[in-house]
């Protein structure tokens, strides 16, 4: 019975570790090629190649919700002719402004700026086309980009050697409670630390450079986050059960 569950321990560390050991390498050749990728564009001239984009929203809405719409989604917009008396509020103004004519506006969708917009209708259906300002990538915002996946990508694959480590134990060991185990399953749950941090940053970073609002925001992976959280659970299930092998084996 011991030998059989000794034998399933060591095939699921051998396991484990061919599958890591793959991940390993994927992970260290798009490294590679997320290095020369990045030299490539870092010694390109600042205007060889320029991207500009820029996002456009449709709205569609009852006639009647117009003035809910833009009070309720609009900070402010402007347009020549909106001095009328008897405009108290956005709502009111929104009864006049104008249709197939292009107007300022402050427009914010999900998190994406909106600052121009034009209205149709449909009957009594109203429509509003909104676009944002045209946004222009920089190479060097994409090479800086690139460098922190590249730092992402290499806390990821020191990550994964640990990790590696840890189901090499498993291969040759008689019991999984061992301290040797401990030890390399709390040096796993240390190494997602700087992962976590390095993803959020990147991808905050990303954000701030690759896209038109430019506002940087926090990001927090919470699979990293659950992922370090289960394996110190781990940790002290397998302490525990350390001891106990202890007190069995001086026992006997």
């Amino acid at each position: 019975m011991q030998n059989e569950i000794k034998k399933k321990v060591n095939l699921f560390g051998k396991t484990g570790k061919i599958i890591v050991t793959v991940l390993l390498v994927i992970v260290l050749v798009g490294g590679a090629a997320a290095g020369v990728c990045a030299v490539f564009l870092a010694n390109l001239p600042d205007d060889a190649v320029s991207v500009s984009v820029s996002g456009k929203a449709k709205i569609h809405m009852e006639e009647s919700l117009m003035g809910i719409l833009v009070r309720s989604m609009v900070d402010s917009f402007a347009y020549e002719d909106i001095s009328q008396p008897g405009l108290s509020d956005m709502g009111d103004i929104a009864d006049v402004l104008p249709e197939d004519t292009e107007i300022k506006i402050n427009l914010s969708i999900q998190g994406a700026d909106y600052t121009s917009a034009t209205i149709h209708s449909d009957g009594e259906t109203k429509y509003i086309e909104a676009g944002t300002d045209e946004f222009t990538y920089e190479i060097d915002n994409i090479v800086k980009v690139i460098i922190g996946g590249i730092v992402y990508i290499a806390a990821a694959a020191f990550s994964l050697f640990v990790l590696r480590r840890l189901f090499k134990e498993f291969e040759k060991c008689d019991t999984p409670f061992t301290d040797a185990v401990v030890r390399k399953l709390y040096a796993f749950a240390f190494s997602l630390i700087p992962v976590i941090i390095i993803a959020s940053v990147a991808e905050s970073m990303a954000e701030a450079l690759l896209t038109p609002s430019g506002g940087i925001s926090f990001h927090l992976n919470c699979g990293l986050v659950i992922a370090f959280v289960v394996t110190i659970c781990l940790c002290t299930i397998f302490k525990y059960g350390t001891g106990l092998q202890q007190e069995s084996d001086e026992t006997l």
